[in-house]
C-alpha cells in the first residue's frame, strides 16, 4: 500500500514542509499544541485504509496479541523520593489492553508509515525537535492497542516527552481520550494536583472524541492521560509511534517482558 496515497495530503501537506503550505501548517499545529497540550489531527488517514488496516489487524489482535494487565500508580513507579507509600498521589489503578508489536506487522502500511521519513519530519517539526528517528526497538516502536468490553488505560505520565497516536476503530461507547494538560513540570512534581485529580476533583480534564482516522500529538510527560473505560463488543483500536531525538533508543528485556510478555523478536 503506497503510503503517501493513504493520507490526506490536501489537508495535510506533511511531504511538503517546505512549501508555503507547509510553513503555514507547523506554525498552526505547534500553537495548538503548546495551546492545548494535544493536536488532533481528524481525517488524517483516508477512511478505505482505516477500513483496511482494521482489517489486516483484527485477526491478528484476536489470536496473537498480548493481554497487558497490570496495577500501577499514575507514576508507574512504586518508590518515589520524599513520597509516603500510601499516599493519595500513588493510588494504585488497574489497566487493561491488548497489544500488538511492530515485529508482528512489519508488512503493513502503518509499519512503512512510521518510518517514511515525511511523517518523521513533520512530527519533529511540530514538536520543535531538530530531528527525530524511529526506535531501533521493533517491538515497541510501533505498537497497536486493542480495547476489549471493560478495557481501560488509567491515568498516568509517559517516559516519553510526546505521544504519537492514530486512531483506527472506536467502540460503542466509552474509549474517551481524556488528558489534563500541564498538571506537573521538570521542576514540580505537583503531588496535591495529582491527588486532586485521581479524586476527580480537577476541573480542567479536557474528554477528547476522536474518529477513526485521527492522528494525535500529545505532550504525556508532563499531561497526565487517560482512556476511558470501553464499552460494548466493538473494539477500540489505536496505533502508537513512538520517535526519539537521538538514534539507537530501545527498551531493556526487562521492559519487554513488562509490556508485551516476551524479550525476543518473532521472525
Amino acid at each position: 500500500m503506497n503510503v503517501s496515497g493513504s493520507i490526506d495530503l490536501e489537508k495535510y501537506p506533511i511531504h511538503q514542509l517546505d512549501s508555503t503550505a507547509g510553513f503555514e501548517l507547523v506554525d498552526r499545529f505547534r500553537s495548538e499544541l503548546e495551546t492545548n497540550g494535544a493536536l488532533i489531527m481528524a481525517g488524517f488517514l483516508r477512511q478505505s485504509v482505516v477500513e483496511e488496516c482494521v482489517a489486516q489487524l483484527s485477526p491478528i489482535i484476536e489470536k496473537e496479541s498480548f493481554v497487558h494487565n497490570r496495577e500501577h500508580n499514575i507514576y508507574f513507579d512504586d518508590h518515589l523520593d520524599n513520597v509516603a507509600v500510601d499516599a493519595s498521589a500513588l493510588a494504585r489503578m488497574h489497566t487493561t489492553s491488548l497489544t500488538v508489536c511492530g515485529d508482528q506487522i512489519a508488512s503493513s502500511m502503518l509499519w512503512d508509515l512510521y518510518q517514511w521519513q515525511p511523517m518523521i519530519d513533520f512530527i519533529a517539526a511540530i514538536v520543535g525537535k531538530d530531528r527525530l528517528y524511529p526506535m531501533d526497538d521493533p517491538l515497541a516502536g510501533l505498537n497497536i492497542k486493542s480495547f476489549r468490553d471493560g478495557d481501560v488505560t488509567n491515568w498516568h505520565f509517559d517516559r516519553s516527552e510526546f505521544t504519537i497516536t492514530l486512531l483506527l476503530q472506536q467502540p460503542i461507547s466509552g474509549g474517551v481520550f481524556q488528558i489534563r494538560q500541564n498538571l506537573r513540570s521538570d521542576g514540580n512534581p505537583n503531588y496535591s494536583g495529582v491527588e486532586k485529580l485521581l479524586e476527580g476533583k480537577d476541573q480542567k480534564v479536557r474528554s477528547v472524541h476522536l474518529e477513526p482516522g485521527t492522528l494525535t500529538v500529545f505532550k504525556g510527560k508532563h499531561s497526565a492521560h487517560r482512556v476511558s473505560p470501553v464499552s460494548g463488543s466493538r473494539k477500540r483500536i489505536v496505533a502508537v509511534f513512538s520517535y526519539f531525538d537521538s538514534p539507537g533508543v530501545r527498551f531493556s528485556d526487562e521492559d519487554r517482558i513488562q509490556f508485551y510478555g516476551r524479550s525476543q523478536v518473532i521472525n
